[in-house]
């Protein structure tokens, strides 16, 4: 399971699992069972494509790096395992 819906079962369940009994059941396909769950669910992708973050063009500070820097692998990995989108990103 990706971060993102680890996210939104979290949340959901702490908020709306008065309203059913189980309301992060899923059907046979993998979808939520519920309608209140599988809308919520969609609307909650939607608002987690529509944000992204354009990164800086990465550098080096010197030649002994003595200065702080930022590996952009690792701060698109870290990113993109939040859920965000990196623009310019296939």
């Amino acid at each position: 399971m990706d971060k993102s819906r680890q996210q939104f079962e979290y949340w959901y369940f702490n908020n709306h699992s008065h309203e059913q009994k189980y309301p992060l059941h899923k059907d046979e396909s993998g979808e939520y069972y519920y309608d209140g769950t599988r809308k919520a669910w969609i609307s909650w992708q939607a608002s987690r494509e529509s944000l992204e973050v354009e990164l800086p063009d990465p550098f080096i500070a010197n030649e002994n790096c003595e200065t702080w820097c930022y590996d952009e692998d690792l701060v698109n990995q870290a990113l993109i395992s939040n859920g965000v989108k990196i623009k310019n990103e296939s």
